[in-house]
């Protein structure tokens, strides 16, 4: 039997295996998390088993939980934030599963990430109706019992009270009559938990809950912008691009807004309809992500009924506007398959536009304008310039959270609690926040977690995110005071998200530099804090927090020695600027993630003296790579063999394959390609074709140690798939068919190998350098 009162309960007639499992996940959480974590694991599996279906994919028999969460995410079938969810419902239920062990905390964290895959699931696939309530908290239920033992219990407690009172003093009450009084302690105290709790409730607190992932608000909707979304939206680029179109006399036929998940699609939509009605009143308005005709319709199926005006046969004839928001896979997969038959025009077009090659297209048109494509995907977070990297757009969004402005309803939230004296560690950090080169800090590390670990932040991340690092985890009794700051809930809190992990990566305090080590070295011989904070952290807000808990003066090695090491490391991050200038000697900063930024610029912009430069410095890394016996040869055999055959290798760059698609953008960079492109020309019988190698910051952070001497280990050559794989193809373009070189180096001796005339290797010719 169901339970009405289960968050859950929205699922029971669209998915009631799942619902099942569910509801009897949360029921256990309490009094046996182990088999509430394999309930949970059991409930995830019915969801996805319900997508393959309904998306008809059938690569999904037989799969198991691992595959079907991975091909769903390399399809692009559901975003970065469901996959992490599923994946730690998958990895906890597993393990709970197998060792029938699990803690209330890790019960109470799955039950969470449960309701956000389950009301994703209802969301995508059944409707978005307002059905799904807030995420809430299971609640600890009193025991219960059934009618039978209350009437016992009263009947035991009316003897007792008649027959002898004293039984009741001495401590000898039923267990029944136990359970009673219980159950009447612990609703007495919920009640008044809930009292307290309504006399502290911060403002500024359901505020900055909205932002986050479980709130309702952040789930997008394609039909219109709440007031709380419009007062958060932040005009773009390509919404404005969309906008000119739409104001034309003549506008599009078909407007293609296609892209990844997350990237905005369903927001774009949902602005049009509640700033621009007037522009779209005529079009019809489609969301591939949330939409379909009837269950039994699958996306392709879908997208041909909607497109039915725009087929081939009635594409000279077409009077109907349309847009289309589409994932980038499902338009692949549409255009080449038997649904996209009809649309031969659509594929040309879409082919033409080179949205699938590995061009910038942040959008393109046909020549005459009726079909308009609009590529999310290629419109970043951050923008490029030759000095690093920056953000006009988290900029923009961190000042709607931040500014001291009377339209900012974060801002008017912080005022009231202060005003009604309700301020604590939560509006200390809204204070920290508050500051222009705080925010700037925060941004930079944000981006370089975005380029380090290639991840996809969208909007509703992003915010989520500004929460998290505010509101921290007061429901931890056991945190001290200086874990609820946000320095240390920012490189702390790992388990929270996917960005919040990558950026505990790149916590200073894993960082070695003579900064770090200069600071440990005075404070355990001077122990004298108040100096160091001086000269360290420039925030005053940041010193009150570490003056306020400070350590026993008269025990420097004291155990949290460390902590508040840590703690001042990343206040000082934050607030002093010149500790993250990697061209300081105190710098905390990444040099190598600074040099793959500028040249990642320079590429992008297409500056010819950087892009030579760069090439010059690679072909010296493709010989340290292999082993350079003689200048103008690479080693061929291993470096650990007796003697060294190495070919001429002369590799000609081909430069013109690394320019970009959109030229002179001016010194800020808006669209670009997020890896450093090179090429080097192959001839074959007269046929030139080119060798091509992307290099992302991992490759890039490698072959830097190499340019500088650095010996790759066998562990790193396997990680360097994809350069091992272009050093072997470079090998072909060597002269190894027509001199070699044999190097003895025991011996001192080295020899020059020339084939014939003839190109025959029959008649060496043998000489002696």
């Amino acid at each position: 039997m169901y339970n009405d009162e289960s968050i859950f309960s929205f699922l029971k007639n669209d998915c009631p295996e799942a619902a099942k499992a569910a509801i009897q996940m949360e029921q256990y959480i309490f009094s046996d998390p182990a088999t509430a974590g394999t309930k949970a694991r059991i409930a995830v599996e019915f969801l996805l088993k319900n997508v393959f279906i309904i998306e008809e994919i059938q690569e999904g028999y037989n799969l198991s939980l691992n595959d079907m969460i991975s091909y769903l995410s390399t399809q692009d079938y559901i975003r970065s934030e469901i996959k992490l969810a599923l994946d730690q419902v998958r990895r906890t239920g597993n393990k709970a599963t197998h060792t029938n062990e699990m803690s209330l905390l890790d019960a109470l964290g799955l039950h969470k990430q449960l309701f956000k895959v389950a009301s994703w699931y209802y969301e995508t696939y059944v409707t978005y109706d307002g059905t799904i309530k807030p995420y809430r908290e299971p609640l600890q239920k009193p025991p219960s019992l059934t009618i039978e033992e209350i009437f016992k219990a009263f009947e035991e407690r009316e003897q007792e009270t008649s027959s002898n009172t004293k039984s009741n003093e001495s401590g000898n009450s039923s267990p029944f009559t136990k359970a009673i009084d219980e159950t009447a302690a612990v609703t007495e105290l919920e009640v008044n938990q809930v009292d307290n709790l309504k006399s502290t409730t911060s403002t500024l607190r359901e505020q900055l809950s909205k932002l986050k992932d479980s709130s309702k608000e952040a789930i997008e909707s394609a039909n219109e912008l709440s007031d709380f979304k419009k007062y958060l939206h932040i005009d773009r680029q390509i919404q404005k691009r969309l906008v000119d179109y739409l104001k034309n006399e003549i506008p599009p036929k078909l407007i293609l807004l296609s892209g990844g998940v997350g990237d905005g699609k369903s927001h774009l939509l949902a602005y049009l309809k509640s700033e621009h009605q007037d522009l779209i009143s005529d079009f019809t308005i489609h969301n591939d992500a949330t939409e379909s005709f009837s269950p039994e319709l699958s996306a392709l199926q879908t997208l041909e009924k909607i497109l039915s005006a725009h087929s081939d046969d009635q594409v000279d004839m077409v009077n109907k506007h349309t847009i289309v928001a589409i994932n980038l896979g499902v338009l692949h997969n549409f255009i080449n398959s038997d649904y996209g038959a009809k649309f031969q025009n659509l594929r040309m077009f879409v082919e033409e536009s080179g949205v699938f090659e590995d061009k910038i297209v942040p959008w393109y048109a046909n020549e005459d304008q009726s079909t308009i494509l609009f590529n999310l995907s290629d419109n970043h977070s951050y923008e490029l310039t030759a000095n690093g990297p920056t953000s006009s757009f988290y900029k923009e969004m961190l000042k709607k959270v931040f500014a001291a402005d009377e339209a900012n309803p974060f801002y008017l939230s912080y005022k009231k609690d202060v005003k009604e004296d309700k301020k604590n560690y939560l509006h200390e950090n809204y204070e920290f926040l508050q500051s222009p080169e705080i925010q700037e800090q925060l941004i930079q590390l944000v981006i370089q977690a975005i380029v380090k670990y290639k991840l996809v932040i969208s909007t509703r991340a992003f915010l989520s995110f500004i929460a998290d690092i505010l509101i921290g985890n007061d429901n931890n009794e056991e945190l001290r005071v200086l874990d609820q700051i946000t320095p240390n809930i920012l490189f702390a809190s790992g388990e929270r998200s996917e960005l919040l992990r990558a950026i505990s990566n790149l916590d200073p305090i894993n960082t070695r530099s003579s900064t770090v080590d200069d600071l440990l070295i005075d404070l355990r011989l001077n122990n004298n804090w108040g100096l160091v904070h001086e000269q360290t952290v420039y925030n005053s807000l940041a010193k009150q927090w570490l003056e306020n808990n400070s350590l026993n003066e008269d025990d420097p090695l004291d155990q949290t020695f460390k902590y508040k090491f840590t703690s001042m490391l990343r206040c000082a991050l934050l607030t002093n600027k010149e500790l993250s200038n990697v061209y300081s000697d105190d710098s905390l900063g990444d040099p190598i993630f600074n040099e793959f930024i500028i040249d990642l610029f320079h590429f992008n912009k297409g500056n010819k003296q950087k892009i030579k430069d760069f090439y010059s410095v690679f072909k010296s890394i493709m010989f340290n790579w292999k082993g350079q016996p003689k200048k103008g040869f690479i080693l061929i055999n291993q470096r650990e063999d007796h003697y060294k055959l190495a070919q001429r290798f002369s590799p000609q760059a081909n430069p013109i394959e690394s320019t970009p698609f959109i030229q002179n953008q001016g010194d800020v960079l808006y669209y670009f390609k997020t890896n450093i492109s090179i090429a080097f020309l192959k001839s074959e019988q007269g046929y030139h074709s080119n060798i091509k190698l992307d290099i992302d910051f991992t490759l890039y952070k490698l072959l830097y140690k190499v340019a500088r001497g650095y010996r790759p280990t066998t562990a790193e050559e396997e990680i360097a798939v994809n350069f091992m794989e272009f050093m072997e193809k470079m090998m072909s373009v060597g002269e190894r068919q027509t001199e070699l070189l044999v190097d003895f180096p025991d011996q001192n001796k080295t020899y020059k190998l020339r084939a014939d005339g003839f190109g025959s290797f029959k008649e060496i010719i043998f000489e002696r350098e």
